[in-house]
């Protein structure tokens, strides 16, 4: 892969044995093979190729969020949802032998990153159309600043229906409510995430905490 400048910066799709892709405003280009794969793929292979359609299938509809949290991981044409499911395929599954592949919702995260995560928090409904979360005011553990903003996913994945809120209150506000439209019809499904993250206008980059699962709401 490598980065297009001049005239072929203007260039999109496949010429020849090339194809052009946009990222972000800029060109990239790399090798086509049209060449066909041969023979039947190694259990390996397989295990792997499963695996990514599950992580995909589970990590599309949040999309936004994610790119949101794995922002740091962008480079080229990575993006933070390759960044997401590269780390999904490699730490959020069991079996896949013997046992059942299966995918592990308290393992995927939504966020990484060094900043200090949330203490003690905790999930639950508010109403009939809001769900609320908690957490203690942990300013000055490690690198919490009380200024430090939360982002919130509820995800049900049965029907890939996701709400969120990508800066929200303060670490020192200890809670936030989330509306979730449908209300109580998606009770009992939600997936629950928070993470905390800091915004640096001196260096303007963005830095994030691990994500933590709070289960089903």
């Amino acid at each position: 892969m490598a980065k297009a400048d001049g005239i072929f910066s203007k260039l999109r799709g496949k010429i020849g044995g090339v194809v052009f892709y946009v990222v972000d405003g800029k060109t990239y280009v790399r090798q086509h093979n049209d060449e066909p794969k041969i023979g039947e793929p190694s259990p390996i292979q397989q295990l792997y190729r499963n695996k990514f359609s599950m992580a995909s299938h589970f990590l599309r509809p949040m999309k936004i969020p994610i790119e949101f949290g794995f922002q740091a991981f962008r480079k080229g044409m990575r993006t933070g949802m390759n960044a997401a499911m590269g780390y999904t395929t490699k730490n959020a599954f069991y079996g896949g032998g013997i046992d059942p592949l299966q995918l592990l919702p308290d393992k995927v995260k939504i966020s990484l990153g060094p900043l200090t995560r949330a203490k003690n928090a905790q999930v639950s409904w508010a109403d009939d159309e809001h769900v609320r979360f908690s957490w203690e005011n942990n300013n000055g553990e490690g690198s919490a600043r009380h200024s430090d903003k939360v982002m919130l996913v509820l995800y049900n994945a049965e029907d890939q229906r996701v709400e969120y809120v990508l800066e929200g209150s303060f670490r020192s506000t200890g809670q936030q409510e989330v509306k979730v439209l449908g209300g109580k019809g998606h009770e009992g499904k939600l997936h629950a995430y928070i993470s905390f993250h800091h915004h640096s206008r001196r260096y303007k980059t963005r830095s994030f905490s691990d994500s933590q699962y709070l289960g089903m709401v």
